[in-house]
């Protein structure tokens, strides 16, 4: 948008709200700079803002200030309940299943039988290459139902939910509630 407004490909923005346009003091300084410079005009359908006045520039710069402590605010709140649910041993939301599992988290026995395996090859010494070359070569699928690629055997054996054991940024916090498909000791 920036670019194009630079080289004169847009000419007027429209923005519901002005936190729509940018959450970031910064981003704002760059486009009221860039107004300033090629006259962009810019239209707030909950309120005009008019960037050609230092009194519409001082508005701009309070909404935007004020949507930027809404955003970490947001951010804070997501935080802690991510880690909350953690330390209570609950899953947290994911844009796609973990393999094994179901969406509801109960093990998907077929998948869980590929877990058990590719635990128990490696914990026996074999390479992640070979155990993923083998996978991909009889057909095994992905949760999205892609060919099986190293990525995701690396995954698959640093995912601590396989041996019911939660993680928070990366630490143990303690037993998940989602039920194990291999014991610690494997894992």
């Amino acid at each position: 948008l920036l670019a194009d407004i630079e080289t004169g490909k847009v000419r007027a923005i429209v923005v519901y709200d002005l936190d729509r346009l940018t959450r970031k003091p910064a981003e704002l300084e760059t486009f009221i700079d860039l107004s300033d410079r090629t006259g962009v005009a810019l239209a707030n359908v909950s309120g005009d803002v008019d960037l050609t006045t230092a009194n519409g520039r001082m508005i701009a710069r309070i909404k935007g200030a004020v949507a930027r402590q809404e955003a970490d605010r947001i951010r804070e709140r997501t935080a802690r309940q991510k880690q909350q649910r953690a330390e209570l041993g609950l899953p947290l939301g994911q844009r796609f299943r973990t393999y094994g599992y179901s969406r509801d988290w109960q093990p998907v026995e077929d998948e869980a039988e590929i877990v058990r395996e590719v635990f128990k090859r490696a914990s026996s010494g074999e390479t992640r290459h070979s155990i993923t070359r083998d996978l991909h070569d009889r057909g095994v699928k992905t949760v999205t139902g892609t060919d099986w690629r190293y990525l995701n055997t690396k995954r698959l054996l640093s995912t601590h939910k396989y041996a019911g054991l939660q993680t928070y940024k990366g630490e143990v916090v303690g037993k998940s509630s989602v039920p194990a498909l291999i014991d610690e000791a494997t894992f």
